[in-house]
């Protein structure tokens, strides 16, 4: 705070005065305070509050490139608010996508540090914004030969069969297979969603030059992510499309400065031994268990390219 209003310095020192209605603003509402300004997303700022009278909360305030007050939720700004907000986010969602997601090794992308210093779950929800005008499109079946051969367009031919043993449960080792060769490959990374307990284990298919995740939700049901296709594969309802996307570029976009290490499949498969071992009811032995539905949903690729077109370019891997 100076001369009775709060003020944002930038990197040259000048201060700026934050406003709220266009009047400087002199105080917040009793037991907010103010406690990190984020300014690495231009047009916008990011003023981060918490309660400190009670139960720990927290709490954001959009400010425009002149500090002036534009909202404290996306969907209480202006639409036209929201459409910079889309300008500022996909070219940076895009890379990270590009660098992180689904290049042959994990990579931090430049674009993370924009989102450093950032409370996570704001990040959630700058992500989740933009995932939402286009997230991947979710393959559900009983038996994938019913839906395989309907994706007889894509650049990428699965293998039903194939598939099939990429989602097969196990009960003490993490089994990625590829659903292009049948070939077990090893896991390059294996972590958990910041907001629930998806966990995720990477890997890469030399031959066909495509990363892959395999996924398990809260309740233990499978899927298989593939960015190339832009797709996930599942036998039963959990996960969506829209929240593996959301869950990976924020997992890849709060990595800046974190140091992954590679995980070997034989470290995988120990550790879920022991877990076992120790009576742990993994995931696995949750999915074994799991009823599978009982009909298949499609949705057309054709279709989903038309409606997702122009975002599909920024989002999808070019060259």
């Amino acid at each position: 705070m100076h001369d009775g209003t709060y003020q944002a310095t930038d990197p040259d020192g000048r201060r700026h005065p934050i406003t709220f209605g266009g009047q400087p603003l002199t105080a917040f509402q009793p037991g907010w305070v103010p406690v990190g300004l984020q300014t690495g997303l231009p047009p916008f700022h990011l003023l981060e509050l918490r309660r400190d009278d009670g139960p720990m909360r927290d709490a954001v305030w959009y400010l425009d490139q002149d500090f002036g007050f534009a909202g404290n939720a996306l969907d209480r700004m202006q639409p036209w608010q929201v459409a910079r907000l889309h300008e500022a986010l996909i070219p940076l969602l895009a890379e990270i996508r590009q660098t992180s997601l689904l290049a042959s090794t994990p990579a931090i992308a430049d674009a993370a540090q924009r989102f450093s210093g950032i409370n996570p779950r704001f990040v959630a929800d700058l992500v989740r914004l933009i995932v939402a005008l286009a997230p991947p499109q979710i393959v559900r079946a009983a038996r994938f030969d019913q839906v395989v051969p309907a994706m007889a367009k894509a650049a990428l031919r699965l293998s039903p069969q194939m598939l099939e043993q990429s989602l097969a449960p196990g009960r003490v080792d993490v089994r990625v297979v590829s659903p292009f060769t049948g070939t077990k490959l090893p896991v390059q990374e294996a972590f958990a969603f910041a907001e629930d307990r998806t966990r995720a284990w990477r890997c890469h298919d030399p031959v066909h030059d495509v990363t892959l995740y395999l996924l398990a939700s809260a309740d233990g049901a499978p899927a298989l992510y593939v960015p190339a296709m832009d797709a996930v594969f599942t036998h039963q309802h959990g996960l969506s499309g829209a929240r593996v996307l959301e869950g990976l570029l924020c997992h890849y976009a709060l990595a800046d400065g974190i140091l992954v290490r590679p995980t070997r499949l034989d470290e995988t498969e120990s550790s879920d031994a022991e877990a076992a071992e120790a009576g742990d009811d993994s995931w696995l032995a949750r999915a074994a268990a799991a009823e599978t539905i009982d009909h298949a949903t499609v949705l057309d690729d054709a279709d989903h390219a038309s409606r997702n077109g122009w975002l599909r370019r920024l989002l999808r891997p070019t060259g």
